[in-house]
C-alpha cells in the first residue's frame, strides 16, 4: 500500500525584486520524492538570492540600463540587477531595501534628479555614506569628473560606445570592486 504525504508550501519562496516577482507556492504533493526535488529547487533559489552580488544601476535610459545589465550579466554570476530611472528613487528605495547594494552605478543626465544631487544626498545620509558608487555617463568634461569625485564618488567612468568595450568595463568593474 502507498503512502501519501501532502505538503503545502503556501509561504515559501517569495522574492521582489525590479524585474520580477515570484508569488508564494502554492502546491499539494503526494509523492515525496518530488516534494523533495521542490524543495530543493526552492532552498536552492533562496542561497542564490542571498549570495549573489546586488548591482543599482541609476539611468533614465533604458537602452543603456539594459546593454549594461547584458554586459554585467555575462561576467559576473551569480548576480542580482535593480535598475532605476531615475535619481529620485534611490533613497526611498534604499530604505525599503532588505540587502544594500555592493555597487551603485550613477549616471549625471538624468530628467529628475541628476547625479550630482543623488550623490550628494547619499553621503550626506550616515546610513548610506559608504555605499559605493561609480558615476557611470558619457560625459567627458573634466568639471564634472572632479564635482562627481569631489562630491564622493568613488570612480568616474565614461560609457563606453560599442558593447565590447562595455564587456571590458564590466570585466574590470569586477576586478576593482572584487564582486564575487
Amino acid at each position: 500500500m502507498r503512502q501519501d504525504t501532502a505538503v503545502d508550501l503556501h509561504s515559501a519562496c517569495l522574492f521582489t525584486g525590479s524585474r520580477f516577482a515570484i508569488e508564494p507556492v502554492i502546491f499539494v504533493c503526494y509523492r515525496p520524492c518530488i516534494t523533495r526535488m521542490l524543495l530543493a529547487r526552492c532552498n536552492h533559489s533562496l542561497h542564490y538570492m542571498q549570495s549573489s552580488t546586488l548591482i543599482w544601476i541609476v539611468d533614465d535610459d533604458m537602452d543603456d540600463q539594459y546593454l549594461l545589465t547584458i554586459a554585467l550579466e555575462q561576467v559576473l554570476s551569480p548576480l542580482r540587477i535593480e535598475s532605476l530611472a531615475d535619481g529620485d528613487e534611490v533613497l526611498p528605495r534604499l530604505r525599503q531595501a532588505s540587502t544594500l547594494p555592493d555597487l551603485i552605478l550613477l549616471d549625471l543626465n538624468m530628467t529628475r534628479q541628476d547625479g550630482f544631487q543623488t550623490l550628494a544626498e547619499l553621503r550626506s545620509t550616515p546610513a548610506y555614506r559608504h555605499l559605493p558608487v561609480i558615476i557611470l555617463t558619457t560625459s567627458s568634461a573634466p568639471t564634472d569628473r572632479e564635482k562627481s569625485l569631489s562630491l564622493g564618488a568613488n570612480g568616474y567612468l565614461i560609457k563606453p560606445a560599442r558593447q565590447d568595450e562595455m564587456m571590458r568595463m564590466a570585466r574590470q568593474l569586477v576586478i576593482d570592486w572584487q564582486l564575487q
